[in-house]
């Protein structure tokens, strides 16, 4: 019977739509049930032998909390699925074996190192504890009928988790909120959705009754999947009836009337008019409880317990994770353990992970976490990559990535970091629309897209969400204008990524990994046939007796035993669809082409997205996989994205009170190491001779020389931009750059020395680490950097690189703070103002608590 492996992870919500997350062990239907009556449903895809799904509920009210329920439903789906082969094929037990095309020497064992196994299942070593975990909290379930109701689960700890809208307000045009437009290929602004809020429902709502919340243990790995939505009201005919308060398992086989529980009322506590967003960085997974924290109280997890605690308590109403979300460089004992037994950890890339299966053990690692786990279920979240989610300094240079490029493992880390990305974090921050219009998404499901087509997933997309997706095939070239920005840029010097021919593991160019013709979508990612390992001698066309003899070779007859096989594929699948029987599709190939293509060419994706929320307009921005890495043009933003983040910026004047600019990286340092930075910048592009640039490479890795400092260009240039959006008489009250990465917490105020100074306050609020920890020698140069000394030093770096003047002046106005630490921002009209909150052990039990460290104003009197 399918379990729950991982989830549900609560992402996207607005008004009157949510999208939850999850990954399962084996094919089947996913369902979420609202107590309001909505409920969604999809059906998984597979990844890499992982069964993925993310379900899309509408019909929600807005501004109310709703508990939800998940059931799987597996009736519908047959089992003849084959599982994926990883980059090494399963072997003999104890037996080394060596992939020629990523160089890594794995471990097989007899349930098979690296493939699934069985039904759909990821390859496991049943001894191992973790694995044991994983799959205790699916098997412990109650289940009767149809389908199996695994989340919340019985006597759990926590209380329910909730899905919580926001209010709708009128869009930029005054008009009621409309539905978000996936894409605007012609750049007009049009009518968009924007979002507020918390709001008390109108009197006479009564909370709805609740039963006993629940929290498994169990792990898993992740993808995602397809969605149908339906309510608000009864039920479809035919389909399950939602589980009740009265009755948490009831008999899922006859359609009943759904629930009348309404949505709960929200908390005395709530300041209807009023939005919270809780943000933080650089995250390593908790030990498990009976071992110690070597590096203190976790306080993402803490954060969790007092909303459990308390769950009165008024909830984040979105927590921005920006970058570092997982280590898959730096990994804890006992995934090392767990690699082992896959592999040869004394060749490279040892205890780092190295493939996609490895990938997912990381986010079971952090998101089993029973606390994280719930946190994550009834809070919205949103993320974005950093360094450590792919490798420490990623693509901090030119040189570095052409080190990268020569290794033999590099090609197999960044395509499955990019993908495990893709599928665990960055599909979650796609709004129903975009997912409706993704070509990517429907590709990986095996369906056409249901909205209007994507022209290119990097065309500014006013009022909407953009995400990462490929321009469809069909859908024409570039213009003239962009065709010939595009070339001009590629000359410009090397980005990161592989080379377009770079092979991959199955021995195919990486730009050559389509889809067969059957299961490409209308206007969709690929085309052309399959080609994969053990496609070779496939042919493109079923055997036709008219064609010219061939002779009877071992060749020939593979050829023929391949088509006698799809011929039977085929009628054995128009069989199971006449019995009303679903099939999971396998997207890995197109996914896999996706990401190959991504880091090729980084104009053919965006991972940067933005979300309006009310009066709050919030930007989050890739500032690793867009850069532009020759020492001559060097860019944080490649040309296109920082058009794009231009057009978002300043898209609808006056239609926002506060601008949020998400980035991982910091924008205001301390000033000594923004001139260090600088200064490191001009030796490495010659400014004092080839000697001088190669110690500034040198010294660029060894100090993770690589913040918007380091990229003058971008640095002023978004100076500039924000000192455009902040004047004039539709400026917003505050303008505020959120930041982590630095594994400290500092405030500071940006100040222009002009005559017209912006209107807006302007602020860099940098929040880090969530869990993990700094050197002391690494805090005593933060906070030389802050003082008087270190601006003096940094001036002289300045005139020895021959820096010039950074274009806007800023001063610490808060920190610097050390700790595991998250930043609460609270917005009510054009008010704003910020809390910072440490994680401490207690004075008594120990056990950990929440500390308010700050609780300031930022907007002006």
């Amino acid at each position: 019977m399918a379990g729950l492996r991982l989830g549900p992870l609560l992402r996207y919500v607005d008004d009157t739509s949510a999208t939850v997350w999850v990954e399962t062990d084996r094919p089947c239907t996913v369902r979420v049930w609202c107590t309001a009556g909505p409920h969604g449903e999809a059906d998984t895809f597979r990844i890499a032998g992982h069964h993925y799904a993310l379900v899309v509920v509408e019909g929600l009210l807005p501004g109310s909390d709703t508990e939800y329920r998940v059931t799987l439903d597996e009736s519908r789906h047959t089992s003849t699925t084959r599982p994926a082969a990883g980059p090494g094929e399963r072997g003999k037990p104890g037996k080394p074996e060596t992939t020629e095309t990523t160089g890594i020497t794995r471990i097989t064992g007899a349930t098979g190192a690296t493939g699934a196994t069985g039904e759909g299942g990821a390859g496991q070593d049943p001894s191992a504890p973790w694995n044991r975990r994983l799959r205790q909290g699916a098997r412990e379930a109650h289940s009767d009928g149809n389908e199996l109701l695994v989340w919340p689960e019985p006597d759990s700890p926590f209380p329910p988790s909730v899905i919580r809208t926001l209010p709708s307000v009128p869009s930029a045009s005054g008009a009621p909120g409309t539905s978000e437009s996936p894409a605007n290929s012609g750049g007009t602004p049009h009518s968009y959705r924007t979002y507020g809020g918390n709001h008390t429902p109108p009197a006479g709502e009564t909370t709805a009754p609740s039963p006993t919340g629940a929290v498994a243990a169990t792990a898993g790995k992740a993808t995602a999947t397809g969605s149908t939505t339906t309510g608000p009201g009864m039920p479809r005919s035919g389909d399950p009836a939602p589980p009740t308060a009265a009755d948490p398992h009831p008999r899922l086989t006859t359609s009943q009337s759904a629930s009348t529980d309404g949505p709960a009322t929200r908390s005395a506590n709530d300041d209807p008019a009023s939005l919270q967003i809780s943000f933080g960085s650089c995250r390593w997974a908790a030990p498990p409880p009976d071992e110690k924290d070597p590096v203190g109280p976790d306080a993402l997890d803490t954060l969790a317990g007092r909303l459990a605690a308390h769950p009165q308590e008024r909830r984040p109403d979105l927590l921005v994770l920006l970058g570092d979300q997982i280590y898959a460089d730096e990994t804890s004992d006992a995934t090392r353990a767990w690699l082992a037994t896959r592999r040869d950890l004394d060749q490279a890339p040892g205890g780092q992970v190295a493939d996609y299966e490895e990938y997912t053990r990381l986010y079971a690692e952090s998101w089993l976490d029973p606390e994280i786990r719930w946190l994550l279920s009834t809070v919205p979240s949103c993320m974005i990559f950093d360094d450590h989610d792919v490798i420490d300094d990623w693509n901090t240079s030119a040189a570095w990535v052409a080190e990268m490029r020569a290794t033999p493992w590099w090609n197999e880390r960044i395509l499955s970091g990019l993908m495990s990305y893709w599928v665990y974090q960055h599909l979650g921050n796609l709004s129903p629309a975009q997912l409706a219009a993704n070509p990517l998404y429907a590709a990986v499901r095996g369906e056409s897209t249901t909205g209007p087509a994507m022209a290119d997933d990097r065309t500014a997309t006013p009022g909407g969400v953009s995400g990462a997706g490929r321009k469809p095939v069909g859908d024409g070239p570039r213009t003239e204008e962009e065709s010939a920005e595009k070339g001009a840029e590629r000359e410009a010097g090397p980005r990161p990524g592989p080379d377009s021919g770079q092979e991959t593991d199955s021995g195919q160019e990486t730009d050559s990994l389509p889809l067969p013709e059957a299961e490409t979508p209308a206007g969709g990612v690929l085309a052309g046939p399959r080609v994969g390992p053990g496609d070779e001698n496939r042919t493109s066309a079923p055997h036709d007796a008219t064609t010219e003899h061939r002779q009877s070779t071992p060749h020939t007859r593979r050829e023929e035993r391949g088509e006698r096989q799809e011929r039977g594929e085929r009628e054995e699948r128009g069989e199971r669809q006449e019995r009303g029987e679903r099939e999971e599709h396998d997207g890995t190939e197109a996914l896999r082409s996706f990401a190959a293509e991504a880091d090729a060419d980084p104009l053919s994706t965006r991972w940067s997205y933005r979300r309006d929320l009310g009066r709050v307009r919030l930007l989050v921005i890739d500032s690793r996989a867009a850069r532009v890495l020759d020492e001559d043009h060097r860019s944080l933003l490649d040309p296109e994205e920082a058009r794009w983040m231009r057009a978002q910026v300043l898209d609808a004047p006056g239609s926002y009170d506060h601008l949020l600019i998400g980035t991982s990286l910091p924008w205001l340092l301390p000033h000594l190491i923004h001139d260090l930075e600088a200064w490191n910048a001009a030796m490495c592009r010659g400014e004092r001779g080839a000697r001088w640039a190669g110690r500034g490479e040198y010294l660029r890795r060894r100090s993770d020389l690589e913040h918007w400092a380091a990229f003058p260009t971008s640095f002023n240039g978004l100076a500039d931009l924000l000192r455009e959006a902040g004047s004039g008489p539709d400026a917003p009250a505050t303008i505020n750059v959120l930041s982590g990465d630095v594994h400290h917490a500092y405030t500071a105020e940006a100040r222009w020395d002009t005559s017209a100074p912006p209107t807006a306050q302007v602020h860099q609020l940098t929040c880090s680490p969530v869990h993990n920890t700094v050197p002391t020698a690494i805090k005593f140069g933060f906070r030389l950097g802050w003082s008087g000394a270190g601006r003096m030093i940094g001036r002289r770096l300045a005139r020895h690189g021959r820096v010039a003047p950074a274009a806007v002046g800023w001063k610490r106005t808060g920190g610097p703070w050390f700790g595991n630490q998250l930043m609460t921002l609270r917005f009510r009209g054009r008010d704003c103002s910020l809390a910072l909150d440490r994680a401490e052990p207690g004075p008594e039990d120990g056990s950990a608590r929440l500390v308010r460290v700050i609780s300031t104003r930022l907007s002006a009197p």
